[in-house]
């Protein structure tokens, strides 16, 4: 496996940089979204528990995507939106509603209904 990654860290990093900020996050969320699953990290609970150089790797494609602290934060809700299961989600309802960010509220809310149909 650690081949693989090897291999998949060098294709990470071969992109254009997109100047729009809410694309720009998509796309770093995608990335990361696909080379969790291609080294086999499908959750939110496997992604927290990867290995040093994954993270070091989600590091990187961060910082090639991410111009700003307002960037970051939205990479990470969006990741942690894609890979949480609906139990994590709730408790992401509960955690936002508490900082009283209803517009993430709605998101997560759109998310949940998604995966039950």
């Amino acid at each position: 496996m650690s081949l693989k990654k090897f291999a998949n860290f060098n294709e990470l990093f071969s992109f254009q940089k997109n100047e729009n900020t809410q694309n720009r996050v998509d796309d770093c969320v995608n990335v990361i979204v696909t080379f969790l699953k291609d080294n086999e990290i499908e959750t939110w609970t496997e992604f927290i528990e990867t290995s040093k150089f994954d993270k070091f790797v989600i590091g990187k494609i961060i910082d090639s995507y991410c111009d700003d602290l307002n960037d970051l934060n939205q990479v990470r809700f969006k990741l942690r939106l894609k890979l949480s299961d609906s139990n994590q989600l709730k408790d992401m309802i509960k955690e936002y509603e508490s900082l009283e960010e209803y517009e993430k509220c709605s998101e997560i809310k759109s998310e949940i209904k998604k995966r039950i149909k």
